[in-house]
């Protein structure tokens, strides 16, 4: 935890664009600087209960109506233990190489005369237990009417229409309790202290600038323990991160579907209308509730010209929304004292709404071939953005991990805005070809391409700063390549996946810098053996080469993280019953 109170002990080095690239710090008044250990348990138990029926009626010559009802309960209930001990010493760090960055202790501040050594126990002494308590129940029921009428003798095909309802409501309660200790007042204990249960971290890499074993608990020991363990400390409930949302929406729709000569397509419109409520908290308990209501007609159209046999050419236009995910409309959120640092949601977030339209002119060739290219244009009003600026907060009272109360500080706060606009223009091409010409068995190999170039442009107006910058989330370049094999009974393929990198995080500060995540590769495959017409085995293998996500602040030389989480594999078996 470096803190500007650290005052430099040794010499600064600082690299020509002003990055202090290594810094030997000690506490404020020589107290030293904490060492953490923090050490997490969190089992959770998910349960979900999913419902759906639907079923088609022909109840008369050229009708047919669909009726669809749906009902899922999906809740989960995580018990979070976290177990913290520190050493107080100088500090030493080297962010030469800014993934790997040299993290040295120094002198041992309770035991003047020697050094730290991160892997004693003997060293490290209890700094904080903590329980977090979190149950969430996400409830979703859907209805939905649809009736069709069939033309034989008209450029109308058939006209659709219909309506649908959805209820939602997501309940989140957290409860989170502590207990906090002076350094060197509850040394670790030995039933406690516990080796790095892992041997191999970042076994491989070129650097041994990290440490690759620290001390850790053994939580049994630790949960057990009269002296800290989590029967020692009341769990009150956590106000500010309780909350219910609940979201109502009908939707009346309309579509016609057309063909006539080389033209075919469809042309409609959707009229949507959604109310939204927040309930929780102040941080002191105080109920909370706000709604809002918004209305929305949604048209489109797209059309297909069959210029030839093997020769198409796609129109489409239509005005879209997205609505915030029912946890950014919460009215509280994550306060951390210690860190200074907040991430909270935003009830009077605003859908985002898009008009779209996009061309694309596709070629067919042999029996599976495809090349297209497709043209596109996004005008987005309304994004929605993560922003982060520096602020107080109104969470009731906030203790850090020093037992100071830090209420009115200045906290780092994150939450989701409304943009006020933003653009994306590019185009996609993309190659699909099988290799049938090949000899048995190679006959089944074939392979897809495709690569996407998007120009974006966002605005952001935030506490009256003015933000142009990229759209969140938005790779200018990125490519897939597919190479597969399907014959009789068995299919596979291969996938290499890459975007360029992308802004993640706004911060409309001057003394903070927006984030980005680093261009990003993956190798995927997977593979299907059919046994019967109703029973697949299935392998799916994710991350083969073991790629490493990398997030950074401006430059790619100010690291924020670096995860390595390796290859996923995983083996099922799909059945259907007739």
């Amino acid at each position: 935890l470096l803190r500007t109170s650290y005052p430099p002990v040794g010499p600064v080095e600082v690299d020509s664009t002003g990055r202090v690239t290594r810094l030997t710090l000690n506490g404020a008044a020589g107290g030293g600087v904490s060492s953490r250990s923090e050490n997490l348990h969190s089992p959770t138990e998910n349960d979900l209960t999913l419902i759906n029926v639907d079923t088609a009626w022909e109840f008369a010559d050229g009708w047919e109506a669909r009726f669809k009802v749906g009902f899922s309960d999906a809740s989960s209930e995580e018990v979070e233990s976290r177990a913290v001990y520190q050493a107080l010493n100088t500090f030493t760090y080297d962010f030469t190489d800014p993934i790997f960055v040299s993290l040295e202790p120094g002198e041992n501040v309770l035991d003047p005369g020697t050094d730290v050594d991160f892997s004693d126990p003997g060293d490290f002494s209890h700094n904080q237990s903590r329980r977090i308590d979190t149950n969430v129940d996400d409830r979703d029921v859907a209805f939905q009417a649809d009736v069709e009428r069939f033309f034989s003798s008209s450029w109308i095909s058939s006209v659709s229409a219909g309506v649908r309802y959805n209820e939602r409501e997501k309940e989140q309660q957290r409860f989170d309790g502590r207990l906090s200790s002076s350094p060197g007042a509850i040394p670790l204990s030995s039933p406690i202290a516990a080796p790095l249960p892992v041997s191999d971290f970042f076994d491989g890499e070129s650097s041994s600038n990290i440490p690759a074993s620290w001390v850790a608990v053994d939580f049994g020991a630790f949960l057990a323990d009269p002296t800290v363990g989590a029967g020692t400390f009341g769990v009150p409930q956590r106000f500010i991160d309780s909350f219910t949302i609940s979201e109502d929406t009908i939707a009346a729709y309309v579509q016609a579907n057309f063909e006539s000569g080389i033209w075919r397509g469809n042309f409609g419109g959707r009229f949507v209308d959604t109310d939204q409520t927040s309930e929780g908290f102040l941080g002191d308990g105080t109920p909370i509730s706000q709604s809002q209501s918004y209305s929305e007609f949604l048209p489109s159209l797209s059309v297909v010209a069959e210029v030839s046999d093997d020769v198409l050419i796609r129109l489409a236009g239509s005005r879209t929304i997205t609505r915030p995910t029912l946890f950014q409309l919460s009215p509280g959120g994550n306060v951390a004292p210690t860190s200074l640092t907040a991430t909270l949601g935003n009830p009077d977030l605003d859908p985002f709404r898009a008009d779209q339209f996009d061309v694309s002119f596709e070629w067919y060739f042999g029996s599976e071939g495809l090349a297209s290219a497709t043209f596109f244009n996004k005008d987005v009003e309304s994004f929605i953005s993560n922003v982060t600026t520096q602020s107080q907060i109104h969470a009731g009272t906030q203790i850090n991990d020093a037992g100071e109360d830090v209420s009115d500080a200045i906290y780092t706060v994150t939450r989701p805005v409304n943009g006020e606009g933003a653009t994306v223009k590019g185009f996609e091409l993309s190659l699909q070809a099988p290799l049938s010409g090949l000899p048995e068995p190679w006959n089944g190999l074939g392979f897809l391409a495709n690569y996407t170039y998007a120009d974006s442009e966002s605005t952001i107006v935030f506490n009256g700063e003015t933000i142009t910058t990229l759209l969140p989330g938005q790779s200018e370049s990125s490519y897939n390549l597919i190479g597969y094999y399907e014959k009789g009974p068995f299919s596979g393929r291969v996938t290499y996946a890459w975007r360029d990198s992308y802004l993640s995080e706004v911060r409309a500060s001057d003394v903070q810098r927006s984030n980005f995540t680093d261009a990003y590769g993956q190798l995927d495959a997977s593979v299907r053996y059919m046994l019967t017409d109703n029973t697949t085995l299935t392998f799916d293998a994710l991350n083969l080469t073991e790629e490493a996500v990398y997030l950074y602040s401006e430059r790619k030389d100010r690291n924020r993280a670096y995860g390595l989480t390796g290859r996923f594999l995983s083996f099922g078996i799909r059945a259907k019953f007739d």
